[in-house]
């Protein structure tokens, strides 16, 4: 790491994809290197190499300790936490969240939307609350309750409490209950199935992913979550430091990254998964087709390893992730062939192809023309 400015990142709960989002970042610049510190205990922190750090993107919740050492230390700083507030914040939008729960359960055929009692002193409860409670105005025959009973006598309590509420509910009609953390849907779900209550047909559940140990998928019914954008945070954190390092930002600024989508589970009736990283894919791919980026970098931003999420793609479309960029790639070519005059040369470059001769070949190949022939018998006159 001699002579490169080292951007730290420092989480108390471990997050894989804000890793990757600031590797991908950081990789290829050679004036930048990645340093990278999980701790929940101040004792745990190597307090030399953090001083050694020219930048930190924190990822702290709980660890207050560590906090107190990023204080004084006074390195310019990126904040990925909501519950904490600093003049630079890379944050879920939690209100993006809540809207795509209710559009969720909406779909499901749910009549009630129920949330369980809201912590005001907690920013994420506090945002997914309003964002739900907004989020349902937007549905005649669907109305909004939450949990206002005083505090349980104990979590097991509490989580019982919420169970009894939503079978109440069920004589309105059919309930989707939210929680942002899937441990409790996991536990009330299993309370729910002991009093005869049938998921989805009178309960829909729904939750955020935020366990990298996916325990929505190890509940009796799988639960449905939103997919939070981490990648997109590490690497926006990472462009922020490296802005903030050259001097070109001026005052706060805070950054709201919304969710990639819902991965729908039997929770909410889904018979089929529809994979919201393969969707995040195939919008990539239109998006970037046109340019000459590869596979490798369409998967870094997609927040999931390479294998896992070709095995994905492959399963939802039937097809490689190159052959469906190559097909796009084809199609922008037909329509430029077709509509204009531009010479082979220009139409490679404009739909994502390095040179011309790689371009007629791939086109050949694809459609079983060349470029010329094709444009030849399909020009518009």
């Amino acid at each position: 790491m001699q002579g490169k400015r080292v951007i730290g990142v420092l989480m108390d709960w471990y997050r894989p994809d804000v890793i990757s989002g600031a590797l991908a970042f950081c990789s290829g610049r050679d004036d930048l290197a990645l340093d990278v510190r999980w701790a929940m205990r101040a004792d745990w922190v190597n307090r030399e190499v953090l001083e050694n750090w020219h930048g930190v993107i924190s990822h702290i919740y709980d660890a207050k300790a560590v906090k107190e050492i990023l204080e004084e230390i006074d390195l310019p700083r990126v904040e990925l936490n909501v519950a904490t507030e600093h003049k630079h914040r890379i944050l879920t939008d939690y209100a993006a969240c809540a809207e795509m729960m209710v559009e969720e359960l909406a779909e499901a055929g749910c009549n009630v939307v129920f949330m369980g009692k809201v912590n005001p002193a907690n920013i994420m409860h506090h945002q997914l609350f309003e964002g739900a409670m907004k989020a349902v105005e937007k549905y005649p025959d669907m109305r909004f309750e939450y949990f206002s009973k005083e505090e349980s006598s104990s979590m097991g309590q509490h989580f019982l409490d919420l169970a009894c509420r939503i079978k109440e509910l069920c004589d309105d009609g059919k309930v989707g209950f939210i929680s942002p953390h899937t441990g409790v849907v996991h536990t009330v779900e299993e309370y729910l199935l002991g009093f005869g209550i049938r998921i989805p047909e009178q309960v829909a559940l729904i939750s955020l992913a935020k366990d990298a140990q996916k325990p929505e998928e190890l509940a009796p019914v799988p639960v449905s979550t939103i997919e939070l954008d981490h990648w997109t945070k590490g690497y926006q954190g990472a462009k922020l430091i490296n802005h903030i390092l050259r001097g070109r930002v001026n005052g706060n600024s805070e950054e709201s990254i919304p969710p990639i989508g819902v991965q729908r589970r039997a929770s909410t009736g889904a018979t089929a998964e529809k994979d919201p990283y393969v969707d995040r894919l195939l919008e990539l791919i239109q998006q970037s087709a046109h340019t000459p980026v590869s596979v490798g970098d369409l998967v870094k931003r997609c927040g999931l390893s390479r294998r896992p999420l070709e095995q994905r793609f492959m399963k939802e479309t039937g097809m490689s992730i190159l052959e469906v960029l190559n097909d796009t790639r084809i199609k922008i070519a037909q329509k430029m062939l077709r509509e204009t005059g531009s010479t082979l040369e220009e139409v490679a470059e404009a739909s994502g192809f390095t040179s011309a001769p790689y371009f007629s070949r791939a086109f050949k190949r694809e459609t079983g023309m060349t470029p010329g022939s094709y444009r030849s018998k399909h020009k518009v006159r």
